[in-house]
């Protein structure tokens, strides 16, 4: 979802996007060999049904390994030096919703951990820039065109299954000492980044240790891009259709009844959305549970 905000302009300060009404799916069209993807990448084709008709987008997703420049682990000893390269498996697609492209990563690496990375790229929505005005909103780009000030918020549903499906969520805090709590109920489920990255989160199974006793676990942690929620708190343009982007993280049951944290009509009625995703948070326990 992108929300933007303008003193001078009302149609910029009430405009809100909610893009899975429009679908990253169908708007993924064929990637450009070679500038998209690397000329050796391989290709799949895409389809979705809508209209009674089925769509397909040909070499819509590419696929490749790289050489991202460093290894992924090496030592210097008194007699030997050990290096192996690193080498990452990437699937990426790109969506044009607007005025926007998203790019899509999903990058496995041979340590096991999944990197998500989305970049944006396209071109601006500006705005009228009124010279008898002072804006604390945006950018004077050219004789009386703004760019608007405005975030953009992804989501994605995660079902971690470590061992089964029966799995806890567990924080843990480096104080300088190490402090461990689960999470007991959904209550406790809507979560922050620390500032200072000192606070980590992993969905554990309490019953599968490894042989010391140490939990076997995902952990979840952002990567190197931003790490930004919703701006606007309480936005009277949103109502209650964007829920799911007041914080970085969420710890729910899984239930077939939530499929989604949002939904492709919630912009049609704000305040009384298809998907409140508030209403996830009824307090259930998160203790031994399938979480998402």
């Amino acid at each position: 979802m992108a929300h933007y905000a303008s003193a001078s302009d009302p149609f910029q300060a009430s405009n809100a996007y909610l893009d899975s009404e429009y679908g990253f799916g169908q708007t993924g069209w064929e990637l450009v060999n070679g500038f998209d993807c690397p000329a050796y990448a391989t290709y799949l084709n895409t389809s979705y049904y809508t209209g009674e008709t089925t769509h397909v987008h040909p070499s819509s997703i590419c696929m490749f390994e790289y050489d991202p420049g460093y290894p992924i682990q090496r030592h210097t000893g008194a007699s030997y030096v050990s290096v192996t390269k690193n080498i990452v498996f990437t699937v990426r697609s790109i969506s044009t919703v607007g005025n926007y492209d998203y790019i899509f990563d999903y990058e496995f690496y041979l340590d096991g951990s999944i990197h998500v990375t989305v970049r944006a790229s396209g071109y601006i929505e500006s705005s009228f820039w009124a010279t008898n005005t002072q804006s604390n909103d945006g950018f004077h780009i050219h004789d009386h065109l703004a760019g608007s000030m405005h975030d953009h918020v992804l989501n994605y549903k995660i079902d971690l299954d470590v061992a089964g499906t029966a799995n806890s969520v567990v924080k843990t805090e480096l104080v300088p000492i190490t402090k461990v709590t689960f999470l007991v109920s959904e209550d406790d489920g809507k979560l922050n980044w620390d500032a200072n990255n000192n606070v980590m989160y992993s969905v554990v199974n309490k019953d599968a240790v490894n042989p010391y006793g140490e939990y076997r676990s995902y952990k979840i942690m952002p990567a190197t891009g931003n790490r930004n929620h919703l701006t606007v708190q309480n936005s009277t343009t949103l109502g209650k259709s964007a829920n799911w982007a007041t914080h970085h993280l969420y710890a729910v049951q899984r239930k077939d009844t939530e499929p989604f944290s949002a939904y492709p009509y919630n912009g049609r009625d704000p305040n009384n959305p298809v998907v409140d995703f508030a209403k996830f948070f009824d307090g259930d326990s998160l203790d031994q549970e399938d979480i998402v």
